[in-house]
């Protein structure tokens, strides 16, 4: 499975992929906070669809260039450290 992370100017939204279908996803309004929220919304989305984080084989960041420089690399830490782990 495959862990998408998207930043889009101040909305964030994560998405879980098996194969070419979305599985689950979800989304909201808080680039500032991002940091705060980002791993517990992982573990929220993970565990309302019955996934667990062993199931997640990859993560990907995607972020656009409207979004801040700190943000983006908050999501872009946080799928490098993903699949470092792995």
């Amino acid at each position: 499975m495959l862990l998408k992370i998207i930043l889009e100017k101040s909305t964030v939204k994560l998405v879980l992929k098996e194969g070419t279908k979305d599985v689950a996803e979800t989304s909201w309004l808080g680039d500032f906070s991002l940091s705060e929220r980002l791993l517990l919304e992982i573990d929220i989305l993970l565990e309302k669809n019955n996934f667990s984080k062993e199931q997640v084989e990859k993560a990907v960041a995607i972020y656009d260039e409207q979004s801040s420089v700190t943000s983006a690399r908050i999501v872009q830490t946080v799928a490098d450290a993903w699949n470092a782990a792995r």
